[in-house]
This record gives structure tokens, C-alpha cells and sequence, in this order.
């Protein structure tokens, strides 16, 4: 059986520039890839494929992809790729400097200090603020926000709930449905909405250890949620 000669760097580059361009079958491939292994990689190798794959490698190409709309199937693509290569985790959960916070800090100051824009790009830009402001739910960044008088009365609550160390959790969806059941009114005074704001009540205080758990909750009105006050008390709907 022959000895394999170990190829030189030169003779390996020469091999590359050789076969650039040329299809290569899946069988090269599995060859070439297992002839790669356990090859250690030199500082300058990694510094170009990290260059490589932040898109820098040619300042041309990158400049000619500048503004270009990408397909969702690109997009895809470009994710995959980047969660299978593990991109963005090496800086997660890191730690800055004091001296790192203000060089940063420093840098951004004044980034867009002077910049000129046109009378398109400001049109531009004007007309994207109206819409925003106009349906906010068009914003790449919304999460959902206060939408409804409801749904800040639940926020304010939870809110309250985490605040004193409560135990339990529910969604609104959960408080929704309470209502629904309870035919949408005062488990006290049997009023209904709308003339009422049905409000949650805790049938055991959060003050006096009760829970945030659904189960712990009724429906009454402002007026005797406010007049129950801390009191254990728990109504039941077919009495009045």
C-alpha cells in the first residue's frame, strides 16, 4: 500500500485555485470534508471566515447587496444557517467593562450629528411616523401593548400581584371566560355590564397570603370590590 504524502499549504492553494468553479459531486465533497477534519485552523483562516460570514469579504458585493429586498425564502434560509453555525451566541450573556460601556457610549454620540437627509428620506420618514402613530400594531417591534381599558386593568393587577410575592398566575383569556360564565355580572349586586366595570376580586386577599390563580378570583363591580375590601368572603350566583 502507497504512503500518503502530506500536501504542503502551497500545493494545497494551487489544488484549490484548480478545481474554483468546477461542480464536484457528493462523493468529493464527503472526501474533501473528512480530509478537513481535525486540520487545525490558522488565525488568519478564521479571521476570513468570520470576515466571510458577516458578509465583508467583498466590500463590492456587499455595497451592490446594500438596499436589496430579500425573499422570504432567502430569509429562511439565512436563519437556518445562522442558528446551525450558532451566530450572535458567542456575545450572549456577556459582560462589559466600565471602560468598554463608555468607548461605546462615545461612539455613538454624535453618529448622526450633522447628517443631511433629503426631502424624499424625510417625507419618507415623515409619512412612516403618521402610519405608526396612526395603527401601531404596524410597528416591527409590537408586542401586543394596552390596546383596551381591560386589558390595563389586568396589567395592573398582575402588576400588583408580582409586587407583594403572590403565588399563581392566569391570562386574561382566563379572566374573559370567568366573566362569561358568571353571565357578565356583580356576583354581590347581580348588575351587568355595561353598566358596570367588572373588576377582579380576590376571594382570599393577596395581603393575607391568597394566590393569583384563577380559582381565587371572582367578578364584582367597583363599588363592592371596594366595599369587601380585605374581607374572606366568597359570593355564590344564585343568591342575591
Amino acid at each position: 500500500m502507497k504512503n500518503k504524502r502530506a500536501l504542503t499549504l502551497k500545493h494545497r492553494q494551487a489544488i484549490s485555485r484548480a478545481l474554483r468553479g468546477r461542480p464536484l459531486s457528493e462523493e468529493t465533497k464527503k472526501k474533501m470534508g473528512e480530509a478537513k477534519k481535525g486540520i487545525p485552523k490558522t488565525q488568519e483562516h478564521r479571521n476570513k471566515i468570520r470576515l466571510t460570514l458577516l458578509g465583508r469579504k467583498n466590500p463590492a458585493h456587499a455595497e451592490r447587496m446594500r438596499g436589496r429586498k430579500q425573499s422570504l425564502e432567502t430569509k429562511r434560509k439565512r436563519s437556518v444557517t445562522l442558528k446551525r453555525i450558532g451566530a450572535g451566541l458567542w456575545n450572549r450573556g456577556r459582560t462589559l467593562s466600565e471602560e468598554q460601556k463608555k468607548k461605546i457610549s462615545q461612539a455613538v454620540k454624535g453618529k448622526n450629528l450633522g447628517r443631511k437627509f433629503t426631502k424624499e428620506h424625510r417625507k419618507k420618514l415623515s409619512e412612516r411616523k403618521k402610519l405608526l402613530l396612526s395603527d401601531p400594531t404596524r410597528h416591527p417591534q409590537w408586542r401586543g401593548g394596552i390596546t383596551t381599558y381591560q386589558r390595563k386593568l389586568y396589567l395592573n393587577l398582575k402588576r400588583r400581584s408580582l409586587k407583594l410575592g403572590a403565588q399563581g398566575t392566569h391570562t386574561q383569556s382566563e379572566w374573559e371566560a370567568l366573566k362569561r360564565d358568571c353571565t357578565y355580572q356583580c356576583m354581590k349586586c347581580k348588575r351587568k355590564e355595561p353598566l358596570i366595570i367588572l373588576t377582579e376580586d380576590h376571594i382570599v386577599p393577596l395581603t393575607k397570603g391568597g394566590n393569583d390563580s384563577i380559582t381565587n378570583i371572582q367578578p364584582l363591580c367597583r363599588g363592592c370590590n371596594s366595599r369587601k375590601h380585605t374581607s374572606i368572603i366568597k359570593y355564590d350566583l344564585a343568591v342575591k
